[in-house]
């Protein structure tokens, strides 16, 4: 297991180097917006998701892989978010749901507790810089979003947040996806552009 604050140093350097432009990132695989179900009669896990693989170049030519995955939890509406390095072997991931304050917060106050976190400074910065508009419509033409009617339950075919990522997925707002999945107010912009009450 790698140590986690090893793993948020590695978060921040890297970063810090995309920030003065000493990474270049691509995303080298993209799963789309899709509708994840865990069963039962609860399933207050049920979530829409999306993942990103990005592989980072350092100036020396050394390769950075890491995978970021962006979750919107419809029992709670809650968002999370997970970070594994690809590099560094097993368990090197982070998720913001395993920090102790994460289950305190209301869906609002997940945002402007964890904005300044290695996690989603990671994540806002590199998924920016690896997702550029030109590779946005490559993965869109490639991937499409996987929200199944037949698979979903009927509270979450009303559900507003499915209703916006299927907008989103519509419209490649992928990096949109990512923003409001953990920001409550980007949402709610997002729902009043589509009409979404």
């Amino acid at each position: 297991m790698v140590n986690a604050n090893h793993f948020f140093h590695l978060l921040d350097q890297a970063t810090a180097l995309t920030t003065l432009d000493q990474i270049s990132w691509t995303c080298t695989n993209y799963n789309p917006i899709a509708y994840r179900s865990y069963g039962g009669e609860k399933a207050e896990n049920d979530c829409l998701m999306q993942l990103f693989n990005v592989e980072g170049k350092l100036p020396d030519g050394e390769a950075l892989h890491f995978e970021v995955a962006d979750y919107a939890m419809l029992g709670t509406g809650k968002g999370d978010l997970v970070v594994a390095c690809l590099d560094e072997g097993d368990g090197c991931a982070v998720s913001l749901s395993s920090f102790e304050e994460y289950d305190s917060c209301s869906p609002a106050e997940l945002f402007d507790r964890f904005r300044m976190t290695p996690i989603v400074r990671f994540a806002d910065c590199v998924l920016s810089a690896a997702v550029t508009d030109e590779q946005r419509s490559q993965l869109m033409r490639e991937y499409t979003l996987y929200m199944p009617e037949q698979f979903m339950k009927a509270e979450h075919l009303r559900d507003p947040m499915v209703r916006l990522a299927l907008h989103l997925g519509e419209d490649g707002r992928i990096l949109d996806f990512h923003r409001a999945a953990l920001d409550i107010d980007a949402r709610s912009t997002l729902m009043d552009f589509y009409g979404i009450r």
